[in-house]
């Protein structure tokens, strides 16, 4: 049938248009190759560890960077389950870098911000590649901000760095001795802003 457009328009019986197609599959498959990842090097990486009195802190911190700031960030933040996802929305409306949850094999890059899960281990290699792993302990606090700080000084050295925000517990003392000892910074918040 003709139109005006200079398209044509052919009926075509219904069974032929939901016939199944053969698609050719692929002789291989694709897997992470943890050692392919070269191009995802992660040179600098923060630790904001922070507790109760912490969010609004953070947000106000990570609102001043701009958009690919040359650095990954891993907030480590207690709160309970129910409002991690209410935090992490919060954030990705009021900060210019990305912020994610990460799932096992991702591969992070600068720029961004990764929400410590309560309930994994968050282990963020060098290539750039996210290893999760279930936690062997259960720490007094979730996420454990000691377990980040030392994990990251182990992977990043000097390269690795601790901004500690408000919090009403100890966790992040040890980590941050640990980032401290591997040439790493370590800023806390002053007492009078918390």
């Amino acid at each position: 049938v003709p139109s005006d457009g200079g398209f044509t328009f052919e009926l075509v019986p219904l069974e032929d248009v939901v016939a199944p197609v053969a698609i050719e599959k692929a002789s291989h498959e694709n897997w992470l190759d943890p050692d392919s990842a070269a191009n995802a090097k992660i040179r600098r990486v923060w630790v904001l560890g922070a507790s109760i009195g912490g969010p609004e802190a953070v947000r106000v911190f990570l609102g001043q960077l701009p958009a690919g700031y040359p650095a990954l960030f891993l907030l480590a933040q207690h709160l309970g389950d129910e409002f991690v996802e209410t935090m992490t929305r919060q954030l990705t409306r009021s900060i210019a870098l990305t912020v994610r949850t990460p799932a096992h094999g991702d591969r992070a890059s600068h720029g961004e911000v990764f929400i410590v899960p309560n309930d994994k281990r968050l282990l963020v290699e060098p290539n750039g590649v996210v290893v999760l792993q279930d936690l062997t302990e259960q720490p007094a606090y979730r996420p454990s901000i000691d377990r980040v700080l030392e994990d990251v000084a182990e992977r990043f050295g000097a390269s690795a760095g601790a901004i500690v925000f408000s919090g009403m517990s100890d966790d992040a003392a040890d980590g941050s001795k640990a980032i401290a000892a591997r040439g790493g910074k370590v800023y806390v918040q002053s007492p009078e802003s918390c």
